[in-house]
């Protein structure tokens, strides 16, 4: 009798941790990976709809410029933001969750993809 309450409570808990992330963060990918100084980056982001839910997100560009956005039934995946660099480097651009206008945060870890930015900045 033991066993089987062990495992109710068990499926409960992970019926609510699934409940309470009905979207995941998919993936993130820039285009091109290598750009010179001013000229535009391509990002894409997705996020994986595992229920009819919404959630939001944050889109990192290394330099220190976030952008926020919301997935749900009026916006769905992907999402597309563009980016001009100031500096040539390398950067990590990011997806993750957050908390944005009364969405919750989207589920699952961070995601990266590497940006090349050659050449000097515009004088």
């Amino acid at each position: 009798m033991r066993m089987n309450s062990v495992m109710a409570g068990a499926a409960l808990v992970g019926l609510l941790a699934t409940g309470a992330q009905a979207q995941v963060l998919g993936t993130v990918s820039v285009s091109p990976a290598a750009v010179k100084v001013g000229e535009t980056v391509n990002v894409t982001a997705t996020v994986d709809v595992l229920n009819a839910n919404y959630c939001g997100f944050v889109v990192g560009f290394g330099d220190g410029v976030f952008v926020d956005g919301v997935s749900d039934a009026n916006k769905p995946s992907p999402f597309t933001f563009t980016h001009t660099y100031a500096k040539p480097g390398s950067y990590s651009v990011t997806l993750g969750g957050r908390n944005v206008q009364s969405h919750p945060n989207c589920g699952g870890g961070e995601k990266a993809a590497p940006l090349t930015v050659t050449g000097s900045a515009a004088a």
